[in-house]
């Protein structure tokens, strides 16, 4: 096929043939160029691990004399469908664009989020549909919130343990599953709370920020 090859494609001629860019120096330049010899954060696949990241990491180092490359690798387990690793090869994958007929990008992001990245995370109907009750109580409380007569009061300062849990959560390795508990714990108060009238303008407002700040850093857009 090399024979064949586009003359705009970048290459060069070599005593064995046609030579072309390999995978992993391509990642190695790109990220030289953008980022430069050392940054901070390092995302992919655990299968990608070795030996596309172990080569990245010898070709800039070498290259910089700079260590280390990458300050946190963030490696994310496989995706498994009912038990299986989905992968093309298998024929068994779904794809983004098809569950989002049907779902909020909140609630799939819900779904994702729901075990740390580090983890082994199954996709089925009965997960995800969990996901889906996760953003109904969401909306279900803020919209709640929101109709409560809200009076022009400053906030003060909000030392709620609430908050302060579901930071712990988020700075141990970026742990969502311990992060999300924590959402929905607090979420589950206020509806009951609610149920017994016993919510004031202000802490109406205190609950809105509170859920707010969670679900910035989460990625929902509430």
């Amino acid at each position: 096929w090399r024979k064949n090859m586009d003359s705009s494609m970048l290459s060069w001629p070599s005593p064995w043939g046609i030579g072309i860019p390999g995978w992993h120096i391509e990642d190695t330049a790109i990220t030289e160029k953008y980022f430069g010899s050392r940054y901070d954060i390092h995302g992919g696949g655990m299968d990608l691990i070795y030996p596309h990241h172990e080569a990245e990491r010898a070709q800039m180092e070498s290259l910089s004399e700079k260590n280390p490359f990458v300050n946190y690798w963030m490696h994310v387990n496989l995706l498994n469908i009912r038990g299986k690793k989905m992968s093309k090869s298998k024929g068994n994958c779904i794809y983004i664009n098809n569950i989002l007929k049907n779902d909020s990008p909140n609630s799939v992001r819900l779904f994702l989020l729901s075990k740390n990245y580090r983890g082994r995370l199954n996709f089925s109907e009965k997960n995800l549909e969990r996901a889906r009750q996760f953003y109904k109580l969401i909306e279900k409380t803020v919209s709640y919130l929101r109709k409560i007569p809200k009076k022009r009061l400053p906030l003060e300062s909000n030392d709620n343990p609430t908050i302060k849990k579901f930071f712990e959560y988020i700075e141990n390795d970026f742990d969502t599953n311990g992060a999300t508990k924590i959402l929905r714990i607090y979420l589950l108060r206020i509806e009951h709370s609610l149920k017994r009238k016993s919510v004031s303008s202000a802490k109406a407002l205190m609950h809105l920020k509170d859920i707010y700040t969670m679900a910035d850093i989460l990625g929902l857009k509430l």
